[in-house]
């Protein structure tokens, strides 16, 4: 009937099948009677305005739990109030952007809700990376305010040069001044620029929408059935999406998020004090998950944990292995593909009945609201291996200020509809039940413990130095 037709466009398994594949091969969580569903409908507001819904609702609830702080909701509102009234004071209101420079613990995560409070868009910055860098992350984004704390104070003044003001958000929590701030922040506006490593050697940043956000979060909390009652961990950096997922996965939930610092505490120090928290959702890297689970003996279990979410890069089958070993019967093992673009895209969850054919577990189906495909070189639909592509409402906006970049990356439908489609640069094999194989990228990009690294970005640094005529990284 059709001779012409290219052999790589056949549909192997249609639509419809792949969907009834995903539901008959995917383990569901057990029910939780704290759990209530995330309607759709409330993703059209604003992600402090769910947040108040939560502090109204369970003010008393453990909302952040470290170290060092362990605050209520309404403490953390309180503190998130201080921060936006001082925001609007130093700069007024509309929009806008405020970066953030500080460390890995509660008072970052309510100076980020006092940024959205505010009505502006918030900038993390790492404060282990060069100063130089981080001078030009600010720069670019065209940041009005910084906030950190007192351990960062005068790398920050450094990263801001002159004419931006530097705030100390611990100075202000314990100067409590700050009333209930109210701000008309739409749904549309911009949640926040998330910087990655670009490819023609200068970041880029990726901007999201409350909106966007707050369909992400609803996805990952019906299909975990996130509730009041659950403790997520907080492993990633705040400058990785990792970080956006885990944070408001909790706070918009009315549960509590356990922040630890990777980088400061010792594997089997870490270990311990999960445990002894109860953490029920544990989410980080393969690479983090193994490093962690290297530290218990073979007989060590983590009883709480009902859910073990990895992304960022690849999960071996020994991985699960290493699932089966230490997590209860009644524990979920849940591998993903979600890149700064378009946060959740493909899960795919097992169990302890569950096995992996190949060496690679699959990154899975795509989830509610989401389509991928995979595209020949020539960005034509293909059946059994390709680009993943990922068509969806909720994918990022694009590249601040690189429209280019943007319009590359960034495509209409295949017939010129809408929503957009975003090209991955991941490569994708179709297995037989439907569920989509990760395969490498099609690009230079590697990634190392979950970090996108663009080999260019680190040659124009090397370029960039006396007596260099060229470089090449492979």
């Amino acid at each position: 009937a059709h001779p012409q037709a290219r052999v790589s466009e056949i549909p192997m398994i249609s639509d419809r099948a792949r969907h009834h594949s995903a539901a008959c091969r995917s383990a569901q969580p057990a029910p939780t009677v704290a759990f209530l569903p995330f309607r759709k409908e409330e993703i059209d507001q604003s992600i402090p305005s769910r947040f108040l819904d939560q502090v109204a609702r369970y003010p008393q609830n453990l909302a952040i739990r470290s170290r060092t702080h362990s605050w209520t909701y309404e403490v953390l509102n309180r503190h998130a109030d201080v921060v936006a009234s001082a925001l609007l004071e130093t700069i007024g209101r509309g929009e806008g952007r405020v970066a953030l420079l500080m460390r890995h613990d509660a008072p970052m995560i309510a100076a980020i809700l006092g940024v959205l409070k505010a009505g502006k868009t918030y900038v993390p910055l790492d404060p282990l990376h060069p100063a130089e860098r981080l001078n030009t992350l600010m720069w670019d984004a065209d940041a009005e305010a910084i906030l950190t704390d007192a351990a960062h104070e005068g790398l920050a003044r450094y990263v801001a040069g002159s004419g931006h003001p530097v705030l100390d958000a611990e100075a202000l929590f314990a100067a409590g001044c700050g009333q209930a701030v109210q701000t008309d922040v739409a749904p549309h506006d911009l949640a926040y620029l998330l910087y990655t490593s670009g490819s023609t050697g200068v970041p880029k940043a990726v901007m999201q929408s409350h909106r966007n956000v707050l369909h992400h979060i609803r996805v990952y909390t019906n299909r975990l059935h996130i509730a009041a009652c659950d403790k997520l961990t907080l492993l990633s950096t705040y400058s990785f999406d990792a970080a956006v997922m885990d944070l408001f996965g909790a706070l918009l939930n009315g549960a509590s998020v356990f922040p630890m610092a990777l980088r400061a505490e010792q594997p089997s120090a870490m270990v311990t004090w999960m445990r002894d928290q109860g953490i029920t959702l544990y989410h980080s890297t393969p690479t983090v998950y193994r490093l962690l689970l290297a530290a218990l003996q073979p007989a060590d279990r983590f009883t709480s944990v009902r859910m073990v979410v990895l992304g960022g890069e690849e999960a071996h089958r020994d991985d699960l292995t290493l699932f089966k070993t230490h997590f209860g019967r009644d524990c979920l093992f849940i591998n993903g593909l979600g890149p700064t673009e378009s946060t959740l895209a493909l899960q795919y969850v097992m169990d302890h009945r569950s096995e992996v054919p190949s060496t690679m577990v699959p990154v899975g189906y795509a989830v509610e609201d989401t389509e991928t495909f995979l595209l020949d070189p020539a960005g034509r639909p293909a059946q059994l291996y390709g680009e993943i592509a990922i068509r969806s409402p909720y994918v990022a906006l694009g590249y601040w200020r690189q429209p280019e970049l943007t319009r590359a990356a960034f495509l209409s439908g295949f017939d010129g509809d809408n929503p957009r489609i975003y090209r991955t640069g991941d490569l994708g094999r179709l297995r037989t039940d439907g569920a989509i194989e990760f395969l490498g990228r099609k690009d230079w990009q590697v990634k190392l413990r979950g970090i996108r690294i663009e080999p260019g970005e680190i040659e124009a640094a090397l370029i960039r130095q006396p007596g260099v005529r060229d470089a090449v990284v492979i």
